[in-house]
């Protein structure tokens, strides 16, 4: 496997974009007509759903699986099927519970010396998941209440560190399995112990973690590259190469223009995508289609970027920081929405000119959105971008 790790021969052919992206169409659970599906089927195949902002979670989810936000939230909150955690990118994530246990192991296989980039050492690292586990024992507490709780036990220096706006020190306990985040008290987050919020499975070791995660990626974001890997999950480009080198003869490296990536041997990209009728779809932001796409050309046109970088999220965090319009996979246009009493307002703004068709699909589409987000009534303001 050249330019990966340990050398083995590969097959190499020729592979068109458009099959690409419908071959992550369909493994991002967005590609033909909606139907109802499992969410937790969802939310493991396309390896979690960042959560930093949790709306958007849950209205990703939604619009995959077919059920109303208020069913994504009872999942989460009242029944535990999800986790909500600092997880990849050390940035917050929505995952299934039953697989939780090793998406930590693969990020301490990531982060393997976290403390040290905290400043702790080990005898503090002890100290402090410690305080956090007894902190939380059979309780709900705010970042507030938490760490009056773990200073009185550590120092008010520990507990003024837990209460940065950045998560400093909850996300490096999180990913040691001590805290996860419960149901918000309005706009109050609120945390818990992960292992009395849900039951932990038995996790590999932490490399062979990794090497699952690899797998999972690849099945749902392939062809890549190991920096591509790196970016999405968050880790030395050196070590995520040596991880890709791990999996040898799994792996089968493929030539697109331009591109040359990486898929699971086993699953030839493209194979089974056949072209069908075109795919609208509105997606939330920091969408896992979008994240998990490299590299971003084949997802926004150069000519198309400058209307997202007009905007202020596109301008800091590219288009996974806004909402996207999907025709066919690729970025048409952005969306945004406002609630003005029972109606939720969807503005629209095109790249360009489309079909009537196309318009059709997504005024649709904009409708289902405001069923599944609860609305008594949407109304849909479509215009192109440059007269925004």
């Amino acid at each position: 496997m050249t330019g990966v790790g340990n050398p083995h021969p590969s097959t190499e052919y020729a592979l068109s974009w458009e099959a690409v992206r419908r071959h992550r169409l369909e493994r991002s659970f967005l590609q033909g007509r909606a139907i109802r599906r499992d969410p937790i089927e969802i939310v493991r195949g396309v390896c979690g759903l960042q959560a930093q902002v949790q709306g958007a979670a849950e209205l990703g989810l939604s619009v995959r699986c077919g059920a109303d936000v208020a069913q994504i939230q009872r999942l989460t909150w009242r029944d535990h099927r999800f986790v909500r955690t600092w997880a990849l990118r050390n940035t917050l994530y929505l995952l299934a519970a039953e697989d939780v246990a090793v998406w930590l192991a693969a990020r301490r296989a990531a982060r393997p010396h976290w403390n040290r980039v905290e400043g702790l050492t080990a005898r503090d690292t002890e100290r402090l998941t410690a305080a956090i586990a007894r902190a939380l024992d059979g309780r709900i507490l705010s970042r507030r209440e938490l760490a009056e709780r773990v200073g009185k036990i550590m120092g008010s220096s520990f507990g003024e560190r837990l209460l940065s706006p950045w998560g400093e020190l909850l996300g490096p306990a999180a990913t040691a399995g001590v805290l996860c985040c419960a149901e918000p008290r309005g706009t109050t987050a609120t945390f818990a112990r992960l292992d009395q919020w849900t039951k932990l499975e038995s996790a590999p070791a932490p490399e062979e973690a990794l090497r699952v995660v690899l797998r999972r990626y690849l099945h749902a974001y392939a062809p890549a590259k190991h920096g591509d890997f790196a970016r999405w999950f968050g880790m030395e480009p050196a070590a995520a190469k040596a991880i890709f080198g791990s999996l040898g003869s799994e792996l089968e490296e493929v030539l697109l223009p331009g591109f040359r990536g990486w898929t699971l041997r086993v699953e030839s990209v493209g194979a089974r995508s056949r072209p069908q009728a075109p795919s609208v779809r509105l997606v939330p932001q920091y969408d896992a289609y979008v994240l998990g796409f490299r590299p971003r050309e084949e997802l926004v046109e150069e000519r198309h970027r400058r209307y997202i970088a007009a905007d202020p999220k596109g301008r800091l965090e590219g288009a996974a920081g806004v909402s996207l319009v999907l025709v066919d996979g690729r970025a048409t246009g952005m969306w945004s929405r406002k609630r003005r009493d029972g109606t939720l307002v969807l503005q629209i703004a095109l790249f360009d000119n489309v079909s009537t068709a196309i318009s059709t699909a997504i005024e649709r589409e904009a409708r289902r959105i405001g069923r599944l987000a609860g609305a008594s009534t949407t109304q849909t303001v479509i215009r192109k971008s440059a007269e925004t």
